[in-house]
C-alpha cells in the first residue's frame, strides 16, 4: 500500500511528464545571439539559449535585457557557462527572471563561471520572488564555490516557495566535507520538495 508521501512523489512524476510533453513543442532553441535578439520576444512560450562561446558582461546584459520581453514564458533555460558571472551579472540575470508572472520551469547552466557567494545570494533571493517557479536546475559545475557560497545559495532557496523539484549540481568546487554534509541534511529538511537532486 503506498503512502501518502509516495502518493505525492507520483503524482509530481506524472505532472512533470505531462507538462514536458505539452511544452516541448513550445521551446524555440537558439544558438546564436544575433537570432535570439532579432527574434519576437513576446511570442515565445518556451526558450532555450545554448550559444557556448563568450558574450562578456555585454552579452549576458543583452540576453537578459530582451529576455525581460519574454512576457509569455513558461519554460526557460539558459547556458552561461564559461562566461564570468560576478554581482553585476547575477543582477542581471536575477532581474530578468523575476519578471516572469508565468515562469514554472528555470534551467541555469553557470559551469566555469567564476560565480562567487555574493553573486550566488543574489541570484538566490531573485529566484525566491519568482511567483510560479516549480522545477529548478542549477549546474555550478567547476567553480571555486566554497562552503559559504552554497549555504548563501541553500539560505536563499529556502524561501523559494512554491518550488516542488530541485537539481543542484556543485561538482568541482571547494566545499569542504563538513559544509556538504550540512547542505545534504538541509536541503533534505526542505519538506515542500518532492525532487532532490544534489550532485557534490
Amino acid at each position: 500500500m503506498q503512502s501518502i508521501e509516495d502518493n505525492k512523489y507520483w503524482n509530481i512524476i506524472k505532472q512533470q511528464r505531462e507538462f514536458k510533453s505539452k511544452m516541448i513543442q513550445s521551446i524555440t532553441f537558439f544558438k546564436k545571439l544575433d537570432d535570439f535578439l532579432s527574434s519576437n520576444l513576446s511570442s515565445h512560450i518556451g526558450v532555450e539559449i545554448q550559444i557556448r562561446c563568450k558574450i562578456g558582461s555585454q552579452g549576458v546584459q543583452n540576453i537578459t535585457s530582451a529576455l525581460i520581453n519574454c512576457t509569455n514564458l513558461t519554460i526557460l533555460t539558459v547556458n552561461f557557462s564559461n562566461n564570468q558571472i560576478g554581482i553585476q551579472e547575477a543582477q542581471y540575470i536575477g532581474n530578468s527572471v523575476v519578471k516572469y508572472i508565468k515562469l514554472s520551469t528555470l534551467t541555469l547552466r553557470l559551469n566555469s563561471t567564476q560565480i562567487d557567494a555574493k553573486s550566488l545570494q543574489l541570484l538566490g533571493t531573485s529566484l525566491a520572488n519568482c511567483a510560479s517557479l516549480k522545477y529548478l536546475t542549477i549546474y555550478l559545475i567547476t567553480n571555486s564555490i566554497s562552503g559559504e557560497g552554497a549555504q548563501s545559495l541553500y539560505l536563499s532557496l529556502v524561501n523559494c516557495l512554491k518550488i516542488s523539484t530541485l537539481t543542484l549540481n556543485l561538482d568541482d568546487n571547494l566545499i569542504d566535507d563538513i559544509s556538504i554534509s550540512k547542505l545534504r541534511t538541509n536541503l533534505y529538511k526542505m519538506k515542500r520538495l518532492v525532487l532532490k537532486h544534489l550532485f557534490i
